[in-house]
């Protein structure tokens, strides 16, 4: 399929000049920097890494033009505790780990200090997190990491639970392919060992406060993903292996253990539910316009609404009275746009974008819009 070949090409060819310089500067590091090797030198080297090319990467790429950056600094794997009115983030600037910033007083504290962690979840009341971490042999042991475990080969995905109140760090099982939060008490997660005969493919669930886990039912499917948990029931979605192609959406029900299809026909991408679990916000892809058009399944009427909204991503938010904020085009800029369910009203908010921005995803919480965009949080007044 053709998206947008000639402006994929050039930031091809800009990213690979800046893989160049980057691997020229860490060539440079390794020679100049290597006679100083003492622990703390060696444990910040990906945290400098980090933030080189991090710099690197802003003066080749546009931003967005405007002052409303919520931190000086890049922001990773973001989330919004709408109780707390706390952001949690991983960040480096200070040093590697897990931070909260007060909204209301802009106070920025570590919870957790670690490095070489990945794709982090948190909890629903974000008490607890669960990540990944790629396996270092030699550094971990090297340097006594808290992720060190025998018998893990290099490179291998471990997947690891942090409780915030207790420090509590553990390890959890092998083999997990992807999980996700049921609750504040259980994770569900996707089980593939193809080492075994016959092989294992299930998913699973387990239980945080003893970390035991339990079998709910056999599958035949190899990337699974994620989409929404309600309480009796998970969404889930086969990854798709050819963009945009695309699976059905699975719903699990969790007394049953039973998987049925969810709609019919896999024209669908799974986004994410509404605050109340109502609605769940689906996607389906115009080749020709390179767009995407948003839909919205109503579980208590079981019914797809159908506002004919055409949008540039698959960025989305749920506020608490169920109005969803979206990227839309406008000529050759893009906007924050609204809808409502509630009067079927559709408004463009006044946050204008230049054309080159990428929205990576929209956060809303009191009465504001944040934005995430190269690794930066913008925030405006809805």
């Amino acid at each position: 399929m053709n998206i947008n070949q000639d402006k994929i090409k050039s930031k091809l060819i800009i990213l690979i000049s800046a893989l160049l310089i980057l691997l020229a500067i860490w060539v440079v590091y390794l020679v100049l920097d290597r006679p100083r090797e003492n622990k703390q030198t060696e444990l910040t080297s990906t945290t400098q890494l980090r933030k080189t090319e991090q710099t690197i990467y802003d003066q080749l790429f546009p931003v967005l033009k405007y002052q409303n950056k919520l931190l000086k600094e890049d922001v990773y794997f973001p989330s919004f505790d709408q109780l707390s009115n706390l952001l949690y983030f991983y960040g480096f600037q200070d040093k590697a780990g897990i931070y909260t910033l007060n909204l209301d007083t802009q106070q920025k504290n570590v919870i957790a200090e670690f490095e070489d962690v990945d794709n982090i979840i948190y909890s629903p009341n974000h008490s607890q997190a669960i990540f990944s971490v790629s396996y270092q042999n030699e550094r971990f042991d090297k340097y006594q990491s808290p992720f060190l475990t025998k018998g893990v080969e290099d490179g291998e995905l471990t997947y690891w639970y942090y409780n915030f109140s207790n420090k509590k760090l553990s390890k959890l099982n092998r083999n997990i392919q992807s999980l996700f939060w049921i609750n504040d008490q259980n994770i569900i997660f996707h089980y593939y060992d193809w080492n075994k005969t016959p092989e294992e493919n299930y998913l699973g669930k387990i239980d945080i406060s003893t970390l035991k886990s339990e079998k709910i039912v056999d599958v035949d499917n190899y990337q699974i993903s994620f989409v929404s948990a309600l309480p009796d029931q998970v969404i889930l979605q086969d990854q798709p292996t050819e963009y945009p192609s695309t699976s059905p959406l699975l719903s699990l029900d969790l007394n049953t253990k039973k998987i049925v299809p969810l709609l019919d026909g896999s024209d669908f991408i799974g986004d994410k539910s509404s605050q109340d679990n109502r609605f769940l916000s689906l996607f389906s892809y115009n080749e020709k316009d390179d767009t995407f058009e948003l839909n919205i399944y109503d579980f208590i009427e079981q019914i797809m609404i159908k506002p004919g909204l055409t949008t540039q991503n698959q960025a989305t938010a749920w506020s608490k009275d169920n109005i969803i904020y979206y990227v839309s085009k406008n000529n050759n800029s893009s906007l924050i746009s609204s809808y409502n369910l509630i009067n079927n009203k559709e408004q463009k908010l006044k946050i204008d974008i230049t054309q080159e921005t990428e929205i990576d995803k929209i956060y809303t919480l009191n009465n504001k819009i944040y934005l995430l965009a190269n690794d930066f949080i913008y925030q405006y007044d809805i």
